[in-house]
């Protein structure tokens, strides 16, 4: 079991034994199957009105005002993954080079869930509310750049967890939403895909 960040972290930063084992395996799973790119269509969100004037002006002055603008329309998801986002080279996608690694060579590719199915659940668990919690909680641009390069280098270097960009959203399922706890902590239904 191996587990892979979407983006930020391309296949030659990742011990080769990896890559060889994939590549040796009767069956790769990833997260979800590759090429499945079942998701849920976004209704036309008002973004703004969600997360409210005062996390909304932070956002912009986090990200700037293209970025927060091609966001106004959009699931809150997207605010909350968007801010790592910032310092990670998004042509990098180690989940994608995996699959292509093995299906190179001829080894089996499953999910272990559905695109839609996934989607379905960080649409339910990334509220405005988790969104807002996030964008307050986060100063500054350089808070952004520093704990983006910590997560990325702590997951190069085996380390994934310690700090990093995802304390920020750790803090907020610590002391935020009760029903987003309900929600994690419930047995979803997985979609088979």
């Amino acid at each position: 079991m191996f587990g892979t960040r979407h983006f930020g972290i391309g296949i030659d930063r990742i011990p080769p034994q990896i890559v060889t084992d994939i590549k040796a395996a009767k069956v790769a799973y990833f997260e979800t199957p590759p090429g499945d790119d079942g998701s849920v269509k976004d209704p036309d969100d008002d973004l703004p009105a969600m997360l409210g004037a005062p996390a909304w002006l932070h956002l912009r002055e986090l990200i700037g005002s293209d970025k927060a603008g091609q966001l106004e329309h959009m699931h809150p998801i997207f605010a909350a993954v968007l801010l790592p986002a910032l310092y990670e080279d998004l042509t990098d996608a180690l989940d994608d080079e995996l699959a292509k690694a093995a299906t190179d060579a001829k080894v089996a590719t499953k999910g272990l869930e559905s695109g839609l199915f996934q989607d379905q659940v960080l649409h339910q668990t990334f509220t405005a509310d988790v969104a807002r919690s996030i964008i307050m909680a986060t100063k500054t641009r350089d808070e952004i750049k520093t704990a983006t390069i910590k997560e990325l280098g702590d997951y190069c270097a085996g380390n994934p967890g310690n700090g990093g960009f995802d304390d920020l959203t750790r803090h907020y399922f610590a002391v935020g939403d009760k029903g987003l706890a309900a929600l994690l902590t419930k047995p979803a239904t997985r979609s088979r895909g």
